[in-house]
Order: C-alpha cells, then sequence, then structure tokens
C-alpha cells in the first residue's frame, strides 16, 4: 500500500509530494500524523482518501468534550436535477460525474459534518476526496452543550499566517486541505488540480500596506511571477481583484489559489507571467464608487510606481466574486476605458451608467456554478439582492456584445470550487487575447501549443480590415464543426436530428469526424478580437484537413458582408461566390489527416499535373468552359482513360479543381501508383440551369468529342467514367439513365435522381456498367423522404437488381464527403493499372505457339506505398469494418470491379 502525507501549513505542497509514496505494512496498523493525510486508495470511490487526525491536548477544555466533528464543502451533487435540494450526497457516497459543493442545491444549507472516532487520545476521520481545495474546520461539543469551532492546530488556518490582515474572518479562519485527481474514477468530474501548490518556478506572494482612499493605511495582496524582473524591458500586466461580501486582501490567495493557479498555468504555457493584486473593498462598504476612486487613483498608482507594471490599459483586469463581481459590473459600467479584461463571477449589477461605446472595447467574461445562489437557475431573481449571471448574459445578448465571452455554468455552487474555476478560464480562454500579435496578416499554421486542447495544430487568422467604413466584429466561418461518428444515428434530413450533437473547434477530441455545418445547416462563426485598430485576430485549433473558410464583417452602419480571405484568395479563375469561392487552408499532412483526406495534400517532388481551363463550342452554340486536368509527363504517344466530373447546385468547372483537390488526388494516385493515369474534365452545368435535355446531348456530342479531339484519350466507353456531387450525382444518375452505354463507370456523390420510374432504365446496359454510390451520414441527400435521396435510388436499383457499390462516409453534404468519395472512386474502383512483365529469353525446347503467348498483364495494385504519402486501406478493407444503426461507415449489395 502506498501512503501520502500531506501536511499542511507553512510548507509548500505540490503535486509531487500528494503523489509520493510512503510504504506502509498494512492500513489497520498505520498511525496518521495530526492534521491532514491524503492517501492514494483503490478501495476509494475517488481514487484518495483523506485523514484528518487531531490530539485531544490540542483543544481547550479536553476533560469535558463530548464529540469532536470535522466540517467543511465535502459534500457532492449530481450534475442532473441540481434544483433539487435533496440531491446531496456523503464523501462515501461519491460516483464519477459528481462534484463537491459548499451548499446544497437551491437551499443555504452550508457544509458536511461527520463525528469522528477517538482512539488513545486522538480523534480521527476518514472519508473520499476529490481534486481541489477543501476548506475545513474541527467542531467541538462540550457536556454543557456548548460548542467551540477551531482550525487544525496541525494544519493551521491562512488567517493565523497573515499578520498585516485587517480582519481575520469566515473563509479565512479554516485549515486547508488539498485532494488530488483520479483520471480514472473522477474522470467526469472537475479537474481542479490546478489548485495545487507547486515547489517548482514558484511566484512570490506577500502583503503590503499602501496610503488609501481617505488617507488611510490599506493593506494589498501580491503576488509576483517566478524570476519577476523588476528592470525587464517588457513590463508585466496585471490582474486587479475583488473578493466577497465580508472578505477581504486575503481571500483570493488564502481560498482562491490564486498564486498556486498562476504558478500552475504558467508552468504549462497556458498564460505568461502576471502580477496579481488583490484589496480590501469591505472595508468601504461597498460604495462602489469610492471603491472604483481608490482602485483607479490609489492601487493602481502604488503599483505602477513601485513595480515593472505595463501602463497600457490592454495589459490591466479587473474581475471579483460574488460582490466583487458586482463591483467588477460597476467598473466596467462605469470606466470601461481603464481595464482590456473584466471577469465577472457569480454576481452581477445590471444598472449600466449609460450605453457607452467603450463598453464594446474590452473583452468582458461572466460565469456562474451551476447550484449558484447567483443563478436564477437555482435562486428566483425577487428572492436575493443578489443580481443573477443570466440578467447580465441577456443583456450582452440583447446589445449584441461581441467583446462578450460567456463562461458559462461551472460545476459548483457559490463557492470557492466555482471560483477558482472562474479564475483559471478568465486567464486561459480571456487574458490577453486582444494583445497584438506578430503574426503576419493572413492565417499561419503551427503546432498546437495550448494543452487545453486535443487537436495537434492551431491555426491562427488576422485580418486587417481596408475598407473606409467602420468595423464593428468580424466572425470566422467555415468547415468548423465536428461530430462523433457513435452519436450519428438515424439521421433523417427532414426529421427532428437535435439529439445528435455538434462540435466546435475547441472541443475536438480524436475520432470526430469535420462538416461543413451545423446538423441544422447553422455553421459555428468563431468571433475574431480586435487586437488594435481595425486588426482582428483569433487562434483555434484545428485536426489535420483541408479546410475552406471565409470572414464575416459586420459593419457600424448595420452592413454585413461575407468575403474570402483578402491575404489568402480563391484559387478559382474566376470570382465564383459558391464553394469555389472560399479561402483554403491545409493543416497538416498525408500522414496525420484523417481517413478519406490522406490524398488531399499538393505533392512536394515533381510528379505534379497540371489543370488549366479552356473553351469549347457547347449545345447550344456559344463557348463554354473546361477544366482539365493532365497527369504527370502527359504525353500526346500515350492513350489515357478519362473522368467527366460535375459540381453541385450553384457550381461550376472550378470546384473540382480547387476546393474537391482533383489534381492533388489524382498526382498522388497515380505517383502511388494506386490508378491508373487518367485525364479529369470539369464542367459548367449551373449554365444549363440543370435542364438534362441539354447536359446529356452536350456531354455526349460535344464535351467527348472535343476532349477525344484534342487529348490523347481513348474512345472506348471503358475507358471513361463519370461521377459527380448532390446535382452532379443526380445528373451521373440521369446518365445512367439516359446513355449507359456511353461510360463504364458512374459515381454519384450525395444524390439520387428524381426519375424513380424503373422502366426508365435499361437493367442490361446498366449490368455491363460499375457504380458507385455514397453519402454523408448527416448528408441531406443521403435520406431525407422527398424521393430524392440516396437511400431512394438504391432502392430503385434493388429494384432493377442491379449491381452496385454503397458505402456511407463520415460527413454532412460537403467537400470532406465528396473528396473521400472521389479518391474511392479513383482508387478503388476505376481501372486497373497497367503493368508489363518483361518477356522471358526464348526456349528453343518451347513450341512456337506458346512462345508468341503474350506475356503483358493488367494488374491492380494494393498497398502500393511509393512517393511521400502513406497508403490507406483499400475499399475492401473499408466494406470489412462496416457499422450498423446508422453509423457513419457501411458497405453495401454487390461489389464489381
Amino acid at each position: 500500500m502506498k501512503k501520502v502525507v500531506s501536511k499542511i501549513g507553512k510548507v509548500a505542497l505540490s503535486m509531487a509530494m500528494v503523489l509520493s509514496a510512503l510504504t506502509l505494512t498494512a492500513k489497520a496498523e498505520t498511525l496518521y500524523p495530526d492534521g491532514y493525510t491524503l492517501e492514494k486508495d483503490e478501495t476509494s470511490p475517488s481514487g484518495y482518501t483523506a485523514h484528518f487526525v487531531i490530539d485531544e491536548n490540542n483543544i481547550e477544555n479536553k476533560e469535558n468534550i463530548k464529540t469532536v466533528s470535522i466540517t467543511g464543502p465535502f459534500q457532492y451533487v449530481k450534475p442532473e436535477n441540481i434544483k433539487d435540494p435533496n440531491n446531496r450526497y456523503t464523501p462515501d457516497q461519491y460516483e464519477n460525474g459528481m462534484y463537491a459543493t459548499n451548499c446544497a442545491p437551491g437551499s443555504f444549507t452550508w457544509g458536511y459534518t461527520e463525528e469522528m472516532t477517538y482512539d488513545n487520545g486522538k480523534y480521527s476521520a476518514d472519508f473520499p476526496i476529490t481534486s481541489g481545495s477543501f476548506a475545513y474546520s474541527y467542531v467541538i461539543e462540550y457536556d454543557s452543550g456548548e460548542t467551540l469551532t477551531i482550525d487544525d492546530p496541525a494544519n493551521p488556518s491562512p488567517a493565523k499566517e497573515n499578520p498585516n490582515s485587517i480582519s481575520a474572518t469566515g473563509d479565512l479562519t479554516h485549515s486547508i486541505a488539498y485532494g488530488a485527481w483520479d483520471a480514472n474514477k473522477q474522470s467526469n468530474s472537475p479537474n481542479l488540480d490546478y489548485v495545487l501548490p507547486t515547489t517548482t518556478n514558484a511566484g512570490k506572494q506577500f502583503y503590503e500596506a499602501y496610503q488609501g482612499l481617505g488617507g488611510v493605511t490599506q493593506y494589498l495582496g501580491i503576488y509576483l511571477p517566478y524570476n519577476y524582473d523588476a528592470s525587464r524591458a517588457e513590463p508585466y500586466k496585471v490582474i486587479y481583484m475583488s473578493h466577497g461580501g465580508g472578505g477581504n486582501e486575503t481571500d483570493w490567495f488564502a481560498m482562491g489559489h490564486v498564486d498556486n493557479i498562476m504558478d500552475n498555468l504558467v508552468n504549462s504555457n497556458q498564460t505568461e507571467g502576471t502580477i496579481i493584486v488583490t484589496m480590501d473593498n469591505t472595508y468601504y462598504g461597498w460604495d462602489y464608487k469610492k471603491i472604483e476612486d481608490n482602485v483607479l487613483n490609489y492601487i493602481i498608482p502604488h503599483m505602477e510606481k513601485n513595480y515593472n507594471v505595463s501602463t497600457n490599459t490592454n495589459d490591466r483586469a479587473f474581475c471579483g466574486l460574488s460582490m466583487g463581481g458586482m463591483t467588477t459590473t460597476n467598473m466596467y459600467f462605469d470606466h470601461p476605458d481603464q481595464f482590456g479584461y473584466f471577469g465577472i463571477f457569480s454576481g452581477t449589477d445590471m444598472t449600466p451608467v449609460n450605453d457607452k461605446a467603450e463598453l464594446r472595447d474590452p473583452i468582458v467574461m461572466a460565469a456562474v456554478g451551476t447550484c449558484d445562489i447567483a443563478s436564477s437557475n437555482i435562486m428566483p431573481n425577487d428572492t436575493e439582492q443578489l443580481k443573477k449571471y443570466e440578467d447580465f448574459v441577456a443583456w450582452a445578448t440583447e446589445n449584441k456584445l461581441t467583446n462578450f465571452v460567456d463562461g458559462g455554468y461551472l460545476p459548483g455552487s457559490h463557492d470557492w470550487f466555482v471560483w477558482s474555476q472562474c479564475f483559471e478560464q478568465f486567464v486561459t480562454k480571456v487574458l490577453w487575447t486582444n494583445q497584438a500579435s506578430d503574426y503576419e496578416v493572413g492565417v499561419t499554421i503551427g503546432n498546437n501549443t495550448n494543452s487545453q486542447w486535443a487537436a495537434p495544430y492551431q491555426a491562427t487568422f488576422v485580418y486587417e480590415d481596408q475598407d473606409d467604413r467602420d468595423v464593428v466584429s468580424v466572425g470566422l466561418t467555415g468547415g468548423f464543426q465536428f461530430y462523433k461518428p457513435e452519436e450519428v444515428t438515424q439521421y433523417n434530413a427532414a426529421g427532428d436530428n437535435s439529439s445528435i450533437p455538434c462540435y466546435d473547434v475547441y472541443e475536438y477530441q480524436e475520432g470526430m469526424f469535420a462538416s461543413g455545418y451545423g446538423i441544422n445547416n447553422d455553421s459555428v462563426v468563431y468571433p475574431l478580437i480586435e487586437t488594435k485598430n481595425e486588426r482582428f485576430e483569433i487562434t483555434v485549433p484545428l485536426p489535420a484537413n483541408l479546410y475552406y473558410y471565409d470572414y464575416v464583417i459586420t459593419y457600424a452602419d448595420g452592413t454585413s458582408v461575407t468575403i474570402q480571405d483578402p491575404s489568402n484568395p480563391s484559387l478559382a479563375n474566376t470570382t465564383n461566390g459558391h464553394d469555389a469561392g472560399h479561402s483554403l487552408l491545409y493543416v497538416g499532412d498525408s500522414t496525420t489527416a484523417p481517413a478519406g483526406q490522406e490524398y488531399v495534400y499538393p505533392r512536394t517532388d515533381e510528379k505534379v499535373g497540371t489543370y488549366s481551363f479552356i473553351t469549347y463550342d457547347a449545345v447550344d452554340g456559344t463557348k463554354q468552359p473546361l477544366g482539365v486536368y493532365l497527369p504527370y509527363n502527359y504525353d500526346e504517344n500515350k492513350t489515357y482513360k478519362t473522368i467527366y466530373v460535375s459540381h453541385g447546385g450553384g457550381g461550376n468547372e472550378n470546384e473540382w479543381m480547387t476546393i474537391g483537390a482533383i489534381p492533388n488526388i489524382m498526382d498522388n494516385l497515380i505517383a502511388n501508383g494506386e490508378m491508373a493515369e487518367a485525364i479529369v474534365v470539369t464542367m459548367d452545368n449551373t449554365y444549363f440551369n440543370w435542364d438534362y435535355e441539354q447536359i446529356v446531348p452536350n456531354v455526349v456530342d460535344y464535351i467527348i468529342p472535343y476532349i477525344e479531339s484534342h487529348y490523347s484519350v481513348s474512345d472506348q466507353a471503358i475507358d471513361r467514367a463519370f461521377c459527380g456531387l448532390s446535382m452532379g450525382a443526380m445528373t451521373t444518375n440521369t446518365m445512367l439513365r439516359d446513355v449507359p452505354e456511353e461510360f463504364g463507370y458512374y459515381g454519384a456523390f450525395s444524390g439520387g435522381n428524381q426519375d424513380l420510374d424503373v422502366t426508365h432504365y435499361n437493367q442490361e446496359a446498366m449490368q455491363n456498367t460499375t457504380l458507385y454510390l455514397t453519402a454523408g451520414c448527416i448528408d441531406m441527400a443521403y435520406n431525407n423522404n422527398l424521393g430524392i435521396s440516396s437511400v431512394d435510388f438504391l432502392a430503385m436499383l434493388d429494384q432493377l437488381n442491379v449491381d452496385y457499390t454503397w458505402e456511407l462516409k463520415n460527413g454532412a453534404h460537403d467537400w470532406y464527403v465528396w473528396r473521400d468519395s472521389f479518391t474511392t472512386f479513383a482508387k478503388d474502383i476505376l481501372w486497373n493499372v497497367e503493368t508489363s512483365t518483361p518477356s522471358p529469353e526464348p526456349d528453343p525446347d518451347v513450341p512456337d505457339e506458346i512462345k508468341d503467348t503474350p506475356t503483358s498483364e493488367t494488374v491492380k495494385t494494393e498497398g502500393v506505398n511509393t512517393g511521400d504519402y502513406t497508403p490507406i486501406f483499400g475499399f475492401a478493407g473499408l466494406a470489412a469494418i462496416a457499422l450498423v444503426s446508422g453509423v457513419c461507415l457501411s458497405s453495401k449489395k454487390r461489389r464489381k470491379y
């Protein structure tokens, strides 16, 4: 058995100490020392057991003691039914997912009390404990009925260690016990280990006198980061902090552990070294005008005179809890130009002085506990003078404050569990985000530097507006939504799919797949932060893939436009505003890309084909464009296969060549020996308004003859393929209906057909073709009850008894699915790679008719790993791991190559 002794007093505690080991022979024989001991315990439901011991000799009037109890926030609630006051559990009842709170939900029943066991002159208690900091005391009951509450003599309260404290009441009189995190048994409960002290690279915390408002000597709590340099060229940023009702300058250090939190966040590279200043606002009776005067005209000047702190308002932050949250709100309304950031924790005051334009400049965060009296979810507004978190959120939403960050509901009540979480979020997600970076305008890709993000990469977007109009906000939009495959079940585009969760970039976890839009077609818009005059920035985590993106610009005159990134314009040769008109972003490479996207990256060697746009004479006599891809080392003396490809609704010949990544996909497949060399031809069917009576003859009688007369391609149907996406899939299926003999292969991605009359299809001719059909698992064209979905067309093919290959991809009605589909179509469905086996030397003993037998053969290479790109499983491998119940990878029906 391993045991950890963590006696908290003047000795700094660290996680290393918490997890260090002292070997014991048996738990029954353990003699725990006075004070608090944390033990790693596999039998504990939380993974840890706390042991508390107090010697009777350290208690007044020990002869008349009736009982000794320990009291503290050692009670737990379940995340469901948070309004139920019976939703409170003892430490022994802890289950993974519960979290500690200082009071029961919907009530003022504070804390947990347990009578201690007496043995051989000592009182002890043992129970499970979770991650975080717990304030505890001992309650002595005497035979007379009188009680005495004391802190732990072996682990004194912070108040006894602060000789400069003006008042030492409430939170300051408790001793502190630290729990610890168990990744298995507490995986669904909050990990608050960042409140634990560290013994490495710790900053310095102390109290210092200053002359406050009215000439009165007051005290400040000050934290200087590790290796604070008074002569550093770049001054330090500062966070000014207010306690809550009844507190003083010691609260945030004694109970909030902001010094420990900052040490841990700096050591893990989640923020920069920052100075923290706490104050005593109880002294001013919560007169906000006096408090504001004291902060702005006494505290800040004191710090700027005596410490190397920045005088730039964007380098200052102000935050507070409860009454301090109300103080912060008033400071924001009255002096928004004095701080770059405001953090409002568990308490607001909704009496803005006026609608100053400056209110849009600083970044403002508000947050509250799930069981918090500062939330109207728990306490109605008319029951407490404390204004509610929801009031501020509603005000910020109504006034369209793009500088507002909603910290949301954090696990806990009106207590230090919540306020420590608020501060951690404030520091890691809000502070210093409006500092102008050194990144160039445009987008910069790098490795992820934030340990809180699961994605391996991060992208920093920088936009500088050149329009004469005043910009109010800039948003980033694109293919930045994610889903878990296992959560996608029974999708129907015409039904209610709200039960399928959609995750943003910050919530990405390994195994999720990307989507171009949300489950209800509502793309997430990520607000950029204005770092200086009309320069906007944002850094987001991203897994590897090829993304599209745009900026949504809103001006002060109320107009809003969606534009490409001016520093990274679309590769399209027109101003097409559809899919070809987005900016493109390559993140990662083929070795880190998700399945289906490995081939979309440009090659870095010379084995790169070319694509260009030409014109031909169309069916209506006009000149129309074609996109033509020619493989690497195109040779007019060779005869090539041809793939004809259609875009979807609103698109043109540009899309497959740009966002569709066909040139890259073809380059990689050909270089890797995974498909035959082929020419790809894209067209503009939007021009014909999807009139198939024009599109079909245009392809057959005009486009194909033009290509076959201008390029070295086969004129055999077996050497031609036709595929398309969405409306292009319907075009493909119409081609299959009207001219099945013109192509040897058909690929329909995310679309069926309006014509499901089996008598209109030539079954015999279709049996001589190879059909490949796909859709995304959350694809509006997959299953939509409109008669034009993929499932409807598949049912018709089944009725015709026609062979086909069907695959359900991870994704939506977007380019992630369509690039994946084209890759599989080209790699696993289309023509074999032709190779020649060298002829052996003639054997004189072999008859002439055998000598003359051709030795060349046609083979399909599998899993070839040549060039720079890694192989992926073939289509047969994908079919073998088909999933059920609507999960996003499935293969159905007869395979035919």
